[in-house]
This record gives structure tokens, sequence and C-alpha cells, in this order.
């Protein structure tokens, strides 16, 4: 890991609606995929999944959205959790 020290001007705008995926697997391969959005911060987000895992794992990612050619893209970055069964298919695929 690096810890880099940042410039609060580089921050041009925030996200004030942020939507979150939480994917809770069984051991033996299936999931449940969830979208979250209103959480008031991460420990409310924490606590969700937490209170639905049901002895499931859990991996938590907040959303990144952003317009390319007339197209919306989601890419949804890890905050915790163990990396969830489509980021190990996109590694497989190459993406």
């Amino acid at each position: 890991m690096t810890a880099t020290n940042l410039d609060p001007r580089f921050v041009q705008t925030e996200e004030l609606r942020p939507a979150y995926r939480v994917d809770l697997r069984h051991e033996y391969g299936a999931s449940d995929e969830w979208r979250l959005t209103g959480a008031g911060d991460d420990h409310e987000l924490l606590r969700w999944a937490q209170a639905h895992a049901a002895g499931r794992a859990a991996s938590i990612c907040a959303e990144f959205a952003y317009m390319e050619r007339g197209e919306r893209t989601v890419v949804p970055i890890r905050l915790g959790g163990s990396a969830p069964d489509w980021a190990r298919r996109a590694r497989l695929s190459g993406w």
C-alpha cells in the first residue's frame, strides 16, 4: 500500500447520493447481489451487510459511474471483503 498526501483543491465535485453494491456469497457459490442507496454513512452500510449476511461472505463496493460515448458505465470499486464472483470472472476473461 502507498499513502500520498493530497491537496483538497483537486476535488471538483462530490457524489451526494452514492450507491453501493453488496454481494453476499454462499459457500457453495450462489450469491445475492444488492444495490444500496441512501446510506447515511459507511457504518450504516456495514451494519446492513452484517444484518443480512446470515453466515455468508460479504463483498462491499462503491459504484463509480461515468458517461462515455453516450453510454453510462458503472465500475464497482471494492471497499471490503473478498473479490466477488463478477470480479473473478472479469479477471479470467482478461478484463
